[in-house]
């Protein structure tokens, strides 16, 4: 509180302090009249909760393409032409959108209404009985209604006595069936995790996942209000401009023109000039992606890898061809330039900006062109001894442990040769930001 709340004859002092842990769902707080030795404080809240409109949406299954749907997608990529006069944007987006026509043409789809599952184990058949429960609870309290407004000498009391009577038994079976379809799912879904948790061939990965779910302490993508200026922003669109010029604003460099250092000069025994690449490359490439069904580009790393298995060097083909142009002209296509962000809570106060951390998704297909370029880049550098020794992370046959054991190892040293050792530990503040 920042008004006074203790009125004395020659003092006046503010003693009272009330804890919040949402200080966005504060509105007002205000100092009320005195009714001991000190005033009252009270607390305005907006605890307003909102319910999202179920929304339809359509989703590709692409686990459900029949074999003939392949041939037929096949033949689409046959169609695809490619021009010399072509610039690496004009190549891409064309790639792109031929691709994004097959999909849109050939994957099935399938239209669902998105639910909030509030348990995990909310089966169908539970949510069926629970409609039912609740309809026949309506059914029950209309009929209930109509017989509280009618008189022992009404004609139809001891027939609207009856009707109520049978509705409550109907509802009260219901009822039990819903509890009996609840208990058994839960019961089913923990003897489930029972299996898996006792599984040593399934990754702890997943296991730390489902906890994470059943004690509700996974990280969600949905932002609370943020104060910002003073005012709590419930808007998304403004939100999402909130969190645009932060982001863009750490990535930016200070002193950008400043000369850069004179750095030392490596004599390399190669030239780094050839990036070409062929179909037979990109085959364990595309094999190696994370399966996803999302992408900025409307083309996800799951079909990309079905697509390979499919029709085989087909679109592996297509693919080199776009690379090999964008190596040649040394443009990298707009199109890939663009990702989807998410704000992700690090810690702290949900409400400010400065908490979050951003996640990007980038496209497919430029997650292939990457692999392409850091296996020929790291390739160089290794050869040509570029890389430090001490760089341990990202190193084939090497490891942040071995950097560990390597550390432990001269403290050690040291502390047989009855000397100190020193270590000092830098970290640079949002460095990936800004590179």
């Amino acid at each position: 509180m920042d008004l006074p709340t203790r009125l004395a004859k020659e003092s006046i002092s503010l003693i009272d302090v009330i804890y919040v842990n949402r200080l966005d769902l504060v509105c007002k707080a205000s100092v009320f009249s005195s009714i001991a030795d000190h005033n009252g404080v009270c607390l305005s809240f907006n605890i307003n909760s909102k319910i999202p409109k179920k929304q339809n949406q359509e989703r590709f299954q692409f686990n459900k393409m029949t074999h003939q749907n392949w041939v037929d997608f096949k033949s689409h990529l046959n169609d695809f032409k490619s021009f010399d006069i072509w610039t690496s944007d004009e190549h891409a987006e064309a790639l792109s959108c031929h691709l994004l026509n097959g999909i849109s043409k050939f994957v099935p789809k399938s239209s669902f209404t998105q639910k909030q599952l509030d348990i995990p184990w909310n089966l169908a058949i539970v949510r069926r009985t629970l409609r039912k429960k609740n309809r026949l609870y309506k059914c029950y309290r209309s009929v209930s209604s109509q017989y509280n407004l009618l008189r022992p000498e009404d004609p139809n009391f001891v027939q609207m006595q009856v009707r109520v009577s049978q509705s409550y038994e109907k509802f009260k079976n219901a009822s039990k069936s819903y509890k009996f379809q609840s208990r058994r799912a839960k019961n089913s879904y923990f003897n489930s995790l029972k299996g898996i948790w006792s599984n040593p061939g399934i990754p702890a990965k997943k296991k730390f996942s489902l906890l994470q779910k059943l004690t509700k302490t996974a990280k969600s993508n949905c932002i609370p209000p943020l104060i910002e200026g003073g005012k709590v922003i419930n808007d998304p669109f403004e939100q999402a401009e909130i969190f645009n010029k932060y982001f863009t604003g750490k990535s930016n460099v200070i002193n950008p023109n400043d000369k850069p250092p004179d750095l030392e000069t490596f004599v390399t025994n190669n030239a780094f000039d050839t990036l070409d690449t062929t179909h037979w490359e990109l085959g364990p490439i595309i094999k190696s992606l994370k399966s996803s069904n999302h992408s900025p580009c409307g083309i996800p790393a799951t079909f990309i890898k079905d697509a390979y298995t499919s029709t085989g060097s087909k679109i592996t083909s297509l693919i080199s061809d776009l690379l090999n142009r964008i190596f040649h002209t040394g443009v990298y296509p707009k199109i890939w330039k663009l990702a989807h962000i998410t704000p992700i809570f690090k810690s702290k106060d949900k409400s400010d900006k400065a908490n979050y951390r951003p996640i990007s998704i980038l496209p497919t297909l430029s997650k292939i062109a990457e692999a392409v370029i850091h296996k020929r880049l790291l390739q160089h550098l290794i050869s040509n001894n570029i890389i430090t020794k001490f760089q341990a992370a990202y190193i084939p046959s090497d490891s942040t442990a071995q950097q560990l054991l390597s550390m432990i190892h001269q403290i050690k040293l040291t502390m047989a040769s009855d000397k100190i050792a020193h270590g000092v530990f830098l970290d640079v503040s949002s460095a990936f930001d800004a590179v």
